[in-house]
């Protein structure tokens, strides 16, 4: 996934996806999967505040990392 697209004239189409939006969200999710921050401000799932992806049990993790991260085109083509 291409989180910082460089957009030029006569770009080739080859199959690859440029995030335009969610890049910050992005970015985080992967930070935590990389253990960079811990869980903080939780409302829901209050126990896991304080917890890095590292500490969750594997049941969690494994949740986490099956999750389908869904996308939308954009009309727009350059």
């Amino acid at each position: 996934m291409i989180l910082d697209p460089e957009f030029q004239r006569r770009y080739v189409w080859d199959n690859k996806k440029a995030v335009i939006d969610g890049q910050q969200r992005l970015r985080s999710f992967f930070r935590f999967l990389n253990n960079e921050f811990k869980l903080r401000g939780l409302s829901v799932l209050s126990e896991l505040n304080g917890k890095y992806f590292k500490d969750l049990d594997k049941e969690k993790q494994r949740k986490i990392e099956d999750t389908t991260l869904s996308e939308m085109p954009s009309p727009h083509k350059k």
